[in-house]
């Protein structure tokens, strides 16, 4: 059960917005109303034996930490018949994945800032009695305050030493950040939280996850090398965080104090005046300086000094001309010294994690999400949507927009599937969903505010049993499901009008599709072919009609069909010897799909259906699975693997006429699949 805006939990916490929402529950903002203070109140909804006894760890571990670096436990309580819950401190100011989402990456010297404190906590961690391994540090859970202040929180995984390795906990891990002993049977050890520190540090300065530690054991893969990513960094940070990363733990550092000794030593740490260091901890300076909004990679400087301080109204002359004397020394200084500096002074351009082949194992959720505010869209003015039949002569489109302001994708740049959305030029990319088993297949409400996806996704193009279809708005609030009915929906559709929403289920043991109202009520089955199954349907611009896959041999055959569940009628549409799917209807009466054994896109006259002439949209390219229409009908968005490397998925953009060399949207090493336009609102 949902909390409530205003809801007041145990007589003492007034619920003030969800921050975030996992597996187990939700993680809310709330006003503790004896203490007069904002605090995050984490819940878990699952009572059974084992996650009851993770959550009372979880409280247990935290309840005796007293460290700036780490969040405090106020509260925690049993609801009988509702669940349990943790209090503790609000934590305000972003995590560092959100950052990098942003494209706000650090510095090399305010990323290593960030580490030394967080090494801090560790040490703290890692000397208590019995002591104490977090086992799952990664960007994610990391927040950096408005005052710079780093904090590594979720301590959902986290165990407690009883001897020298052995240890008692969830059993876990978030591939690219956890060692190979995290996966099997091994035992973990402080050595553990150095190892995913290292990832974490690694994914800040280049842009991409190291390569998984389970693969390298292995021998499948090889670590490449920091500077290789981004040969700004300098020799003795990537040294320390290469060693860091060694796949035996006997061959990283054995102390978390002499990885911090490390780092400290390849980059000392800045003046307090500094702009590009993390503020001091201490209450006076706290507030000093703040990271600035959006890392930016400088230019080479020949000066190795830090930049001065700011000028402040009334500031006596003496001291000022004081000031400029030292720093001409300094840049004198820098002049002899400065290639060692400038490599302190360098930022990384923005990049994504890649996938690990293994599966994410859910974790469970701390209070330290942050919520992105609406896309700010300027109006544009309304364009008709009658065109003429595609030619292969025409070149113009109605828009280059296509009537659409941006773009959803699933990506499992993260290591799981998530949903992301971002401008149709590739910019302002940021990750909508953050569901700790993945979130796939988005589609937008026609007005473009609310969008529909599919979780759990472990993988792209997964099997999806055991799903639920959930509801958001565009800015990732407002998470509701959909499903009421056990099985496993997918392949979610919302209608031309946004009142209803097509979805293939489960429910009855075999995929057949359904339409129910958009909030999920009044389920109607409107498929049901004997011995067959059907799934993937998409809407007809009538709202009345849909197209959808039915397999029922061994080929899958396109349908038109009514929505009418007294009125079933269908026709077989396409009439090739190959697999179809991942059908699509254009506003204009034209009919897309895939040809399944090919990857390519084909485009047919809507009342083509055995006469269609099989115009491959993308004749030279391949490995296609999913193919969508802008919603004037002049363009196709679709994903497909690069063309040389065959390695990963994208999406690319074409026009139905003209031009026939698709524009690539995306270039991440990860995949990503399931594009959908987010549509301008009709009159906008």
């Amino acid at each position: 059960m949902t909390l409530e805006k205003g809801y007041l939990l145990y007589g003492r916490y007034r619920i003030d917005s969800i921050l975030g929402r996992g597996g187990m529950g939700s993680v809310y903002k709330s006003l503790d109303e004896n203490l007069g203070i904002p605090v995050a109140v984490k819940e878990n909804l699952f009572t059974t034996e084992e996650y009851a006894r993770q959550f009372r760890r979880e409280a247990t571990i935290l309840a005796g930490l007293r460290h700036s670096n780490l969040p405090r436990v106020t509260d925690h309580f049993v609801i009988a018949g509702q669940g349990q819950y943790l209090v503790m401190d609000y934590i305000d100011g972003d995590d560092l994945r959100s950052r990098i989402d942003k494209g706000n990456l650090p510095s090399e010297r305010l990323t290593v800032d960030w580490a030394r404190q967080i090494c801090d906590a560790l040490n703290y961690l890692h000397n208590r009695q019995p002591p104490v391994v977090h086992r799952d540090i990664k960007p994610g859970n990391i927040r950096v305050t408005s005052e710079g202040r780093a904090v590594l929180v979720d301590f959902g995984l986290a165990r407690l030493m009883e001897g020298p390795t052995t240890t008692t906990g969830a059993k876990a891990m978030t591939p690219g950040y956890s060692p190979p002993e995290q996966y099997g049977a091994s035992r973990t050890d402080s050595r553990t939280d150095i190892y995913a520190l290292a990832a974490t540090l690694y994914t800040l300065l280049t842009g991409a996850m190291p390569e998984d530690g389970l693969e390298r054991a292995l021998g499948q893969r090889t670590l490449t090398p920091i500077r290789t990513r981004n040969p700004k960094i300098s020799a003795g940070v990537a040294t320390a965080i290469e060693k860091a990363l060694e796949v035996l733990p006997e061959n990283r550092f054995q102390l978390i104090g002499d990885f911090q000794k490390a780092l400290a030593s390849a980059v000392p740490a800045a003046p307090p005046t500094s702009t590009v260091s993390v503020p001091p901890r201490s209450p006076a300076t706290a507030a000093a300086a703040a990271p600035p909004p959006r890392a930016v990679p400088p230019k080479a400087r020949k000066a190795a000094a830090p930049p001065p301080a700011p000028r402040h109204k009334g500031f006596p002359w003496g001291c000022a001309l004081s000031g400029l004397f030292v720093l001409l020394l300094l840049i004198a200084g820098g002049m002899l010294f400065g290639n060692e500096i400038r490599a302190l002074l360098q930022s990384v351009v923005q990049g994504s994690p890649s996938l690990s082949a293994l599966a994410q194992t859910q974790t469970a959720l701390l209070p330290v999400f942050t919520v992105t505010a609406t896309e700010a869209v300027p109006p544009t003015a309304a364009v008709s949507t009658d065109t003429p039949e595609p030619t292969a002569t025409a070149t113009s489109v109605i828009t280059p927009a296509g009537r659409a302001r941006s773009i959803a994708f699933a990506s499992n740049r993260s290591g799981i599937p998530q949903i992301y959305v971002m401008d149709l030029d590739g910019q302002n990319l940021r990750q909508l969903t953050d569901e700790p088993e993945g979130a796939c297949q988005p589609d937008w409400s026609p007005d473009g505010e609310e969008l529909i996806f599919t979780s759990p996704c472990k993988m792209l193009n997964d099997s999806y049993v055991k799903t639920s279809i959930f509801r958001i708005n565009a800015d990732g609030s407002g998470r509701t499901s959909l499903t009421k009915v056990p099985g496993g929906d997918s392949d979610p559709a919302w209608s031309p009008d946004g009142k209803r929403i097509l979805v293939t289920s489960l429910q009855d043991g075999r995929q057949h599709i359904y339409v129910m109202d958009s909030n999920g009520d009044n389920r109607v089955l409107i498929s049901s072919t004997a011995g067959a199954v059907d799934y993937q349907a998409r809407w007809a611009p009538d709202g009345q009609r849909i197209i959808y896959v039915t397999k029922a041999g061994n080929l899958p055959i396109i349908f038109t069909g009514a929505i009418d569940p007294n009125n079933l009628k269908r026709q077989e549409f396409s009439a090739v010897s190959y697999t179809t799917m991942s059908p699509d209807w254009s506003i204009n009466n034209y009919i897309i799909y895939v040809l399944g054994s090919r990857g390519q896109v084909v485009i047919c006259p809507a009342d083509a259906r055995f006469t269609c002439p099989k115009n491959e949209l993308t004749p030279q390219y391949r490995d296609t699975t999913v193919a969508r229409f802008s919603p004037d009908g002049q363009w196709v968005l679709f994903d497909m693997t690069d063309s040389k490397t065959k390695k990963n998925y994208d999406i690319y953009l074409l026009p139905i006429v003209g031009a026939q060399e698709p524009r690539r949207l995306t270039a991440d090493s990860s995949d990503e699949s399931d594009p959908a336009w987010r549509p301008i609102a009709p009159g906008s």
